[in-house]
């Protein structure tokens, strides 16, 4: 399976990207990655240290446009995970805006052990090798991946506990 990652920075072929603390996360942000590390199984790569990928190139730039700045540089690469797990994109969302807690743990268990079917998915990665950097996705790519992360958001707001 192809993995593909979004960046603001230039690599090289052969680079790894390893784990790292995640800084300057918005507020609204850091309250759903609290929420969502209370949920999170014991040996579980932390989302705050995670390299992220996806496996198309239209889900990763949708990552990307969510958390960047518009006037900052892309890329988007093919990339090697040495070590990866598989999270329900949308979810995030979800939990970040739940004002019930219950629902937020309801929602947060089905993203670190996923048994819907899903669309939308992204990959927590301990470690990351470049391996070339490929073409931004077309317009007609990114609307079709923004369809399917809202229909995985709308089912995702049907989880209850």
């Amino acid at each position: 399976m192809e993995l593909f990652h979004a960046s603001g920075h230039r690599y090289k072929p052969g680079e790894r990207l390893v784990v790292r603390v995640r800084e300057g996360i918005a507020p609204e942000r850091t309250d759903a990655e609290q929420r969502l590390a209370r949920y999170a199984p014991p040996d579980t790569l932390p989302r705050m240290s995670a390299r992220f990928a996806s496996d198309s190139r239209a889900f990763a730039a949708l990552y990307w446009n969510s958390e960047a700045n518009e006037d900052v540089e892309r890329h988007l690469y093919r990339v090697e995970a040495v070590w990866k797990s598989r999270h329900p994109m949308a979810l995030v969302d979800v939990v970040a805006r739940a004002d019930d807690e219950a629902i937020a743990a309801a929602v947060a268990t089905e993203y670190w052990s996923p048994g819907h079917e899903w669309r939308c998915w992204e990959y927590l990665c301990s470690e990351l090798e470049i391996l070339e950097e490929v073409p931004w996705p077309d317009l007609p790519g990114l609307v079709g991946a923004k369809f399917s992360y809202w229909e995985d958001r709308k089912e995702a707001l049907r989880i209850r506990p």
